[in-house]
């Protein structure tokens, strides 16, 4: 039987941890299992990740907000 493949959308730990590594919890090792599987994977906080991304966002609608005014002054 033929096996369906599927996409996932999701984040790699390891690139995510080159922005924000407050949110990645590092493996211990890159220890892998007989099949390939990593043993003690890196893994993202999403509680965590959710509250950076929340607060990009206020930033930048600050600043959306912010060049909004500019632009009603010069026109």
């Amino acid at each position: 039987m033929a096996q369906e493949q599927t996409n996932h959308i999701g984040f790699i730990a390891q690139e995510l941890y080159e922005i924000i590594p407050e949110v990645v919890e590092k493996g211990a090792n890159d220890d892998t299992n007989p099949n390939g599987y990593p043993i003690n994977p890196w893994g993202i906080d999403l509680s965590s990740l959710t509250a950076v991304l929340c607060r990009a966002v206020q930033e930048l609608k600050a600043e959306v907000d912010e060049l909004h005014r500019k632009i009603d002054t010069i026109t």
